[in-house]
């Protein structure tokens, strides 16, 4: 690797700063720690040394997915070729009519679809992986090249940082994240310099309701000189960590005397029972089915979606509103028949609206026209798996 080290260090004067190929420096900085580990290094103190970098972290991350893949890859093909078995088997399926460029290359290849085959249910699950893996790295290259490229200056700045936080704030909705998103977008200020923070945090007090003069005299950006430490000040810090000290005692002992999980009883601690044969049964049956609200996670009501997933959730409605009502699945769960029906006051059914909830679904939405026909008052949406009720919301609707 030394020869490629040499070529990139007699390349790297023509993408430094001043160099004819000054604007590609990110695509040169990108292929150079991808091959080489970075040679920026902490010259002051620091709280952890380690011999781990990112290059490093990410070997291990790659040698850790690695027999996730493979155990995906041999599954998917192993299912895959079973389905087809059975089909053949049952005379709905000849082999040598199976559509798709996966059956086409398979059949040349001699591996055909025998689940009793390994090398045929990697080969055929990596035909279904692959395509999919090289999208995702093909788009998300692209994406991480040009955000390298427009992030630090200009008008590229503010639209990749702009689409770098919706994408963020997406993943609240369609994933349900909280913690991520908002660690990730703080990381976004070390994008700005300073001047601009301080022009931003000078707009934004400007703009402080005369009301408030404590927190603009606060915020003046002109500098002032520290004031000098007080006696409180000094102890303030030694005081804190003395009585965080003293409640994590008293918490200690107040558990120890308490004896939770009874390690002190006169007999000795306490020993697990071992269960009763019957018992064990019941534990391990598989032959009870799962009750079905069970397999509801959540039922709300709302009027807008994003991404299919609902994105407001209201109990008031204004008439000619159209009213969505998301039903969120517990996976893995068969294929349901989900019914929200519309109740008046009186529990009268008025309207009945369902739709089929396929088992690789997580939601189902159901939509209805509130129209000028009904009175104004309260009304009850009631959730119905295979026509058994398992929840309900009341909504106030408006004239």
């Amino acid at each position: 690797m030394k020869f490629l080290r040499k070529i990139f260090d007699n390349l790297h004067p023509q993408f430094a700063h001043g160099g004819k190929l000054e604007r590609y420096y990110p695509l040169y900085e990108a292929i150079d720690t991808f091959l080489f580990t970075p040679p920026d290094v902490t010259r002051g103190p620091t709280h952890v040394r380690d011999h781990m970098d990112l290059k490093r972290v990410m070997i291990t991350v790659v040698a850790a997915l690695t027999p996730c893949i493979l155990m995906a890859l041999y599954n998917t093909g192993y299912q895959a070729n079973l389905a087809i078995e059975h089909l053949v088997e049952a005379g709905d399926l000849s082999p040598g009519d199976i559509p798709g460029w996966r059956s086409t290359i398979l059949s040349q290849s001699g591996l055909g679809f025998s689940s009793a085959n390994p090398l045929a249910c990697l080969v055929h699950g990596a035909l279904y992986f692959l395509p999919v893996f090289l999208v995702t790295q093909i788009a998300g290259g692209f994406w991480e090249v040009l955000f390298a490229f427009l992030a630090w200056k200009g008008r590229g700045r503010t639209a990749m940082l702009g689409l770098g936080i919706i994408f963020h704030v997406m993943t609240y909705f369609m994933l349900g994240l909280i913690v991520f998103p908002l660690l990730f977008m703080t990381l976004y200020a070390t994008f700005f310099e300073e001047r601009e923070l301080v022009a931003a945090r000078n707009w934004l007090w400007s703009r402080l309701p005369s009301r408030l003069p404590h927190l603009q005299n606060s915020a003046s950006p002109q500098r002032r000189s520290a004031p000098s430490p007080t006696m409180a000040t000094l102890l303030g810090l030694p005081a804190f960590g003395t009585l965080l000290a003293v409640i994590a005692f008293v918490a200690v002992e107040a558990e120890a005397r308490m004896d939770v999980y009874r390690t002190r009883n006169p007999e000795g601690p306490s020993r697990l029972q071992p269960l009763s044969q019957e018992e064990a049964r019941q534990l391990l049956r598989n032959d009870v089915a799962l009750r079905p609200q069970d397999k509801v996670f959540s039922f709300d009501i709302g009027t807008t979606t994003v991404g299919g997933v609902l994105a407001n959730r209201c109990r008031e409605f204004q008439q000619r509103d159209i009213l969505v009502a998301q039903c969120t699945l517990v996976p893995p769960h068969e294929d349901l028949w989900v019914e929200v029906n519309l109740h008046d006051a009186t529990d009268h059914v008025i309207e009945r609206n369902g739709v089929v909830a396929p088992r690789e679904e997580m939601r189902a939405n159901l939509f209805y026209q509130l129209r000028d026909s009904l009175e104004p008052g309260p009304y009850h949406l009631v959730l119905r798996i295979h026509g058994q009720e398992v929840g309900r919301r009341t909504i106030q609707l408006q004239p």
